[in-house]
C-alpha cells in the first residue's frame, strides 16, 4: 500500500518517505484554549477572617492533583477586597482594603516561577475595592491587566468608578484611564476571552444589584456594551474557559445563591444556569480561578463573621456541580484569584 497526493506516491508499506514539494495546506486553524492555557496552579492572595484582621499571605494549590494549598508570600501590605490579574511569569493584586476604611491603589506582582513575597510596581488612578480584574489574550500573549469599577470607601457616602485603568506587563508602572465601563458596578465578576474583557452582575451605586454582562475589546480603549444578562441580579466572582465565561455563588447577605452560570464568548446571549457551588454560605466571596479544564473558587465567609478555607473546583468540559478538592493555608474570605 502507498499514499499518494496527485497520483505520486509518498508514504509506502515498506516504510520509505519520499519527501513533500510545493504542498498548500488550506483551512489550517488554530484553536484557543483560553485564559487558563498552560496554567498548573491557582493562587489566593489577601482577604480577611474577619472585618477587622485583614489578611496578606499569597497561597498557591496544584491543579493537577487533589491537594491543599501552601503559603508561598505576602503581599506589600495586609488586605481584603484585592483584584487580580495574570501575565505569563507574575500575578498582580490591586487595590483593596485595610481594615477597617483604609483603601489603597497598590499594584503589587508576585513572581510564579519562585515563591516569594509581592512588590510594589505601581498605582491604580485611584484608591479602590471591590474592582474587577482582567488580562488580554491568553497566558502566552498577554500584555496588559485591567481593573474596573469598585468604590473608594466601604461605608459613609462612597465614591463609586466607572473607569477601566489598564497596565502594562513589560513593565513596572503605573495604570493608566483606558476607557469606561457603560455601568457602575461593585463587586462584579470578571472573564477574559483573548479578544475582550467582560464584567458581569455586581452592584450599582444604589443597593441594587445587577444581571447586565458587559464587554470591551482589549485592542482599543472604549466604553463598554451590553452583551447579555445572568440568570439573577447578583454580586458573583467569575472564571474563564477558552469558550465561555462563567459567573458563580453570590456576594450578597444573607448568602444565599451558589448558581454557576455561563455564557458563551462567541456570540452577544444571557447566561444559562449549569451547577452550584458547594455551599451557599460561600458561595462567592472566596476568588476565582481558572485552569484549562475547570474552574476555582477558594475561600469565603460565611454570614456570620469568620471565613473559610474550602478550595472547589467545577468542569468546564461537562457542565455540573462544583467539588471540595482541597484547603486554603487560612480560612478568609474576600480573596484575590489568579492562575500561573
Amino acid at each position: 500500500m502507498a499514499y499518494k497526493v496527485g497520483g505520486v506516491e509518498y508514504l509506502k508499506d515498506d516504510n520509505t518517505v519520499a519527501g513533500f514539494q510545493n504542498v498548500t495546506v488550506t483551512n489550517h486553524f488554530v484553536f484557543s484554549k483560553g485564559i487558563g492555557t498552560d496554567t498548573s496552579t491557582g493562587y489566593t492572595s489577601g482577604g480577611f477572617n474577619t472585618p477587622t484582621s485583614a489578611r496578606d499571605t499569597i497561597d498557591k494549590y496544584p491543579f493537577a492533583t487533589l491537594a491543599d494549598a501552601t503559603d508561598v508570600g505576602n503581599l506589600t501590605v495586609a488586605r481584603s477586597n484585592v483584584v487580580t490579574a495574570g501575565s505569563s511569569t507574575h500575578g498582580y493584586s490591586s487595590g483593596g482594603q485595610i481594615p477597617t476604611s483604609t483603601v489603597r491603589n497598590t499594584i503589587d506582582k508576585f513572581p510564579f516561577a519562585t515563591d516569594g513575597n509581592a512588590t510594589d510596581v505601581g498605582d491604580l488612578t485611584a484608591s479602590r475595592r471591590n474592582s474587577g480584574g482582567n488580562q488580554d489574550g491568553n497566558k502566552l500573549n498577554n500584555s496588559k491587566g485591567f481593573v474596573t469599577g469598585g468604590q473608594n470607601t466601604p461605608s459613609g457616602s462612597p465614591t463609586f468608578f466607572n473607569v477601566i485603568d489598564s497596565f502594562p506587563f513589560a513593565t513596572d508602572a503605573d495604570a493608566t484611564d483606558a476607557g469606561d465601563l457603560g455601568t457602575t458596578v461593585r463587586q462584579h465578576a470578571s472573564q477574559s476571552s483573548e479578544t475582550h474583557a467582560y464584567s458581569s452582575g455586581g452592584a450599582e451605586p444604589s443597593p441594587a444589584n445587577t444581571n447586565e454582562i458587559q464587554r470591551f475589546p482589549f485592542s482599543s480603549t472604549n466604553t463598554s456594551s451590553d452583551v447579555g444578562d445572568l440568570t439573577q441580579a447578583r454580586r458573583c466572582r467569575g472564571m474563564s474557559s477558552g469558550a465561555n465565561g462563567y459567573s458563580a455563588g453570590t456576594v450578597d447577605s444573607p448568602q444565599s445563591n451558589a448558581v454557576i452560570d455561563k455564557y458563551p464568548f462567541s456570540t452577544n446571549a444571557n447566561a444559562t444556569d449549569v451547577g452550584d457551588l458547594i455551599d451557599t454560605n460561600i458561595a462567592g466571596t472566596g476568588n476565582g480561578s481558572s485552569s484549562e479544564d475547570n474552574g476555582y473558587n477558594a475561600g469565603g465567609t460565611p454570614p456570620s463573621p469568620g471565613g473559610q478555607n474550602i478550595i472547589q473546583k467545577f468542569s468546564f468540559t461537562n457542565d455540573g456541580n462544583a467539588s471540595d478538592v482541597g484547603d486554603l493555608s487560612q480560612s478568609r474570605g474576600y480573596t484575590g484569584g489568579v492562575q500561573g
